[in-house]
């Protein structure tokens, strides 16, 4: 994913007649790639996408700059990120009340898995390694043990059962 975007970034600058780095190395370098990624955002990209070209793009002359000495300066340091705040293209929510149940209807043998990430919060990947032993379903306080080392945050954290989920 990171090479394909690269190249995509590669592309836009070439069809720009930018084809070497040290194209970028004149005074209006910044300009222009200011002015190549406002033509990306007027064909539709986003600002989160405009902003991961910029960064690629950053990056590449970073290690131009410090590594291979081959550029002096980074043209694209001076260049602003575009407010993404502002451009937003997918809205998360939570799932109504009502969307769940239609999603577990629909769920056939996924069933469990769905409920047990609406239920609990858990992640795919910390539903994914859940074993046996992490699940206490006997007594007063039904719950599921998450574990640190499959924790987004690398800490363990104990998680009320559901009644449903328990049965």
């Amino acid at each position: 994913k990171h090479l394909d975007q690269s190249l995509q970034v590669g592309k836009h600058f070439a069809d720009n007649g930018i084809t070497r780095l040290a194209d970028l190395e004149s005074d209006t370098g910044p300009e222009t790639v200011d002015r190549i990624l406002a033509a990306l955002a007027d064909k539709g990209k986003s600002a989160r996408t405009v902003n991961v070209y910029r960064a690629r793009l950053h990056a590449l002359c970073e290690y131009q700059v410090h590594k291979t000495k081959r550029l002096t300066r980074n043209p694209v340091a001076s260049v602003e990120l575009r407010d993404e705040r502002l451009d937003k293209r997918k809205v998360r929510r939570a799932l109504t009340h009502a969307e769940a149940l239609r999603l577990l209807e629909a769920a056939g043998p996924r069933r469990a898995f769905y409920a047990t990430a609406l239920w609990s919060g858990l992640r795919w990947n910390e539903i994914r390694t859940l074993r046996w032993a992490d699940l206490t379903l006997d007594g007063d306080r039904p719950l599921i043990r998450d574990r640190a080392e499959s924790s987004k945050h690398r800490k363990a954290a104990e998680l009320p059962l559901h009644p449903s989920l328990r049965d």
